[in-house]
């Protein structure tokens, strides 16, 4: 609740009232206005220039003991935006104003003249509470074949992905956009291209490789760090080898008896970095189930596997698969 100042002036009775215990008195402040002006219906456009949505709007006479309701009543403007405010038939022309950011992050403008004008932009800049953590400065290049529409980016584990990076521009192809991202280290990426398609890659460490390139099937130049390998080692067991497979592409039967839901699979030549597409797509491959997946090999006959399990289990990397040797390989413990 907002303080405002007020003078209560007891004159003459704080004499009569001698060395009593005075009462505890109210605080207001002083309202300037002139009391004769007409009763006019006003508006008031309040506009985002920040560079996040704003979840809470709050307007209210520069008198008011309190800010009164969320105008937007769990809507948002987002940037670029604006709201228009609705003051009612009234007599007063100064008004405060409190905007609340998707972050927490709150601005104000105190004694705004409606009398003399109906539109006011607010551009972050003023912002208090923002949120506590080092700021990073994380370059995206985007190296598809397709234009970026939005991307997001937000610390690992957050149940929100927060704003768009790139709001309307878009990132077309071969551009770059640099993003200060305030926060821990290690952040989940989202994009969505011009298609709707949508692709995610979590546990980013920003710190160790603050340059990320969107190529196509989705991958980043700089691969997520590989976790330390589990207690129990995975093994992988081929099915005896057919006649030699056909050069360059191989359809693989994927069998899943890790013990959990795997979510993405990633098959890339031996010694590389770059882990190519996630071969499963929206898929899931469940535990005790199978699925067909098609890789694209060229020559290239020994593959490692990067596995991204459902929930916490820990990812998990393996190494030496011969995939010209077997149509069929089991993941298991």
């Amino acid at each position: 609740m907002r303080l405002v100042r007020r003078t209560i002036l007891l004159g003459a009775i704080c004499g009569l009232i001698g060395a009593a215990a005075p009462a505890p008195t109210r605080s207001f402040r002083r309202n300037t206005e002139a009391p004769t002006r007409a009763l006019v219906s006003r508006n008031l456009t309040v506009a985002n220039h920040a560079r996040l949505p704003v979840t809470e709007m709050y307007v209210s006479p520069n008198d008011a003991p309190d800010w009164g309701d969320d105008r937007l009543a769990g809507s948002s403007v987002e940037p670029g935006k604006s709201f228009n405010v609705r003051l009612g038939r009234t007599r007063m022309c100064l008004f405060d104003v409190q905007l609340v950011y998707r972050d927490g992050s709150r601005e104000e403008a105190h004694d705004y003249d409606v009398c003399h004008g109906n539109k006011i932009a607010f551009d972050g800049s003023a912002a208090t509470d923002v949120p506590v953590g080092p700021t990073h400065d994380v370059t995206v290049v985007n190296n598809d074949t397709r234009p970026i529409q939005q991307m997001f980016l937000s610390e690992a584990e957050a149940s929100q992905w927060g704003n768009d990076r790139i709001t309307s521009r878009g990132l077309s192809v071969g551009d770059r956009i640099e993003i200060k991202f305030q926060g821990g280290c290690t952040v989940d990426l989202r994009v969505i291209f011009d298609n709707r398609g949508a692709e995610e890659r979590r546990g980013l460490d920003i710190c160790a490789k603050p340059a990320l390139s969107i190529e196509p099937g989705w991958t980043t130049a700089d691969s997520p760090p590989v976790p330390a390998p589990a207690a129990k080692p995975l093994t992988l067991t081929s099915s005896p080898p057919p006649p030699a497979a056909e050069m360059g592409r191989t359809t693989l039967r994927v069998a899943n008896n890790t013990g959990a839901d795997i979510t993405e699979l990633y098959l890339y030549p031996e010694g590389r970095t770059d882990q190519g597409r996630d071969l499963l797509g929206h898929a899931v491959l469940r535990e005790a189930t199978s699925e067909l997946v098609t890789l694209v090999r060229g020559t290239v006959c020994r593959f490692s596997a990067h596995l991204v399990f459902a929930g916490r289990v820990a990812d998990r990397e393996v190494h030496g698969l011969d995939v010209c040797a077997s149509p069929d390989v089991t993941l298991a413990h």
